[in-house]
């Protein structure tokens, strides 16, 4: 059940696009390191780490070429995450935050290699996209955007809890990693709650589920499927996010998922847990769980922006200033500790 994307078909099997891609991004790279000086580990990384960007070309070329309204639409919804998501970054910037990261997230071992896993949900919702227009109900334009309006309204309730209780976590830089090394310069770790790899990975899989992709396309599937099971441990093994994150990015998912959804039941993937703790012992599933079960137990029907605030209220999350050193909160002595 988990493992790592590397696994999946998609990922070994390269289409022709994919390999001229990869071929021409390989021998930039190269002629880049030789007057950057780039780390030798990169070099040797960057056939893994360009395989991400190899797929999202593999897919959305074939997707604008064949149905050119359709990648309008996933395009839409890309520019409305990036527009919500970077303008919340840039106002936090300087903002006080609150720390919701505790003693349970400082036990994740680090685990930068992970990276790869993490940097493949760009991948993993171009081919999600592509094989869903091949589905006859949503070969109609009207119909797909139905779908990628889902992810137009996560994005809407996730920048409103950024805006109104923005986080900052902690992150290791003691890596040689070259994903991860690009998604640290290009991803301040400002607003980590809800994690939008966990809410969009959580939402993607429930609403391919929805549609029968795993009927019609199951390479596609077995894509989607490894990935949304895998987040949660990538997402806090490089240090991305904390459990109370991934808790939340999996409310953010059910809340939308439910009101676009109404016939169909939310999987909140918790049933695998167990089965998932067991495989990956580094990862806190049980804790995840039991946060995630206390936001539904409090939810009442209110917005996830209220939520949040209701959440931090009740556990006295503490707030610091932006400029705090690298800490975590111990919600059993209720004391800010330093990482050493």
């Amino acid at each position: 059940m988990i493992s790592p994307i590397q696994e999946c078909e998609s990922f070994r099997k390269r289409e022709t696009l994919g390999k001229i891609a990869g071929g021409l991004a390989q021998s930039g790279f190269k002629t880049y390191s030789w007057f950057k000086k780039v780390p030798s580990e990169y070099l040797e990384q960057a056939p893994e780490a360009g395989r991400n960007l190899e797929l999202i070309i593999e897919n959305l070329i074939p997707l604008a070429l064949s149905k050119p309204t359709h990648a309008r639409l996933l395009a839409r919804a890309v520019v409305d995450w990036h527009k919500k998501y970077t303008s919340a970054q840039k106002l936090c910037e300087r903002r006080d935050y609150y720390l919701l990261t505790t003693q349970e997230d400082a036990k994740i071992p680090f685990d930068p290699k992970q990276d790869t896993h993490y940097a493949h949900i760009l991948s993993n919702i171009a081919l999600a996209a592509r094989a869903a227009s091949d589905i006859p109900r949503y070969r109609k334009p009207r119909n797909f955007e139905y779908l990628t309006r889902c992810f137009h309204d996560l994005n809407t309730i996730a920048e409103e809890v950024f805006h109104a209780y923005p986080t900052r976590g902690p992150r290791d830089e003691r890596h040689n990693r070259l994903s991860l090394s690009v998604i640290q310069k290009y991803d301040p770790p400002l607003n980590g709650a809800p994690s939008l790899h966990i809410a969009y990975s959580a939402l993607l899989y429930n609403v391919m589920k929805a549609i029968g992709l795993c009927d019609h396309n199951s390479r596609a599937w077995e894509s989607v499927e490894k990935s949304t099971y895998g987040m949660p441990r990538a997402v806090l093994a490089i240090k991305q996010h904390c459990c109370a994150d991934v808790a939340f990015g999996l409310i953010a998912a059910r809340m939308v998922f439910e009101r676009r959804f109404k016939k169909h039941k939310f999987d909140d993937l918790t049933n695998k847990f167990c089965e998932l703790e067991k495989r990956d012992e580094n990862t806190p599933y049980s804790h995840i769980k039991k946060i995630h079960y206390e936001l539904l137990a409090m939810r009442r029907g209110q917005s996830l922006k209220n939520l949040a605030g209701e959440y931090i209220s009740k556990h006295n999350f503490p707030k610091l200033p932006y400029d705090h050193p690298k800490a975590y909160f111990d919600t059993r002595a209720k004391k800010i500790r330093l990482f050493q």
